[in-house]
């Protein structure tokens, strides 16, 4: 769908919203039936393999568990695998915002449509 380009602000607004929402909720039911299908093909091919035309592969992801790994080489022993960064939320707690204005950065614009 497309908005004509003559029609009022407000009016391309709500066609655009319109549209927007209901591309929205078929891309949840698409993305959400994707996921079903991995999960089975997941089950029926663990390995992966063949599936007609097409090759699935099953990866299995590891990472390290960063709660074990502090318990196991806490920092008083083994500085050198920490490294310091700066807490925004500390900071923003212990500086004016009026004094944070120099530090801002603007992002891409996010637009909600609810």
């Amino acid at each position: 769908m497309t908005t004509h380009p003559n029609l009022s602000a407000d009016v391309r607004a709500k066609e655009l919203a319109d549209e927007y929402t209901a591309l929205a909720e078929q891309a949840e039911r698409i993305k959400n039936r994707q996921d079903e299908i991995k999960a089975i093909l997941a089950d029926l091919l663990p390995e992966g393999g063949p599936a007609g035309d097409y090759r699935v592969t099953v990866t299995r992801p590891k990472r390290l568990d960063a709660k074990a790994l502090e318990q196991a080489f806490p920092v008083t022993q083994h500085p050198h695998l920490y490294k310091p960064s700066i807490s925004t939320a500390a900071v923003r707690a212990h500086i004016a915002e009026v004094d944070l204005a120099q530090y801002m950065t603007e992002g891409r614009a996010q637009v909600s449509i609810r």
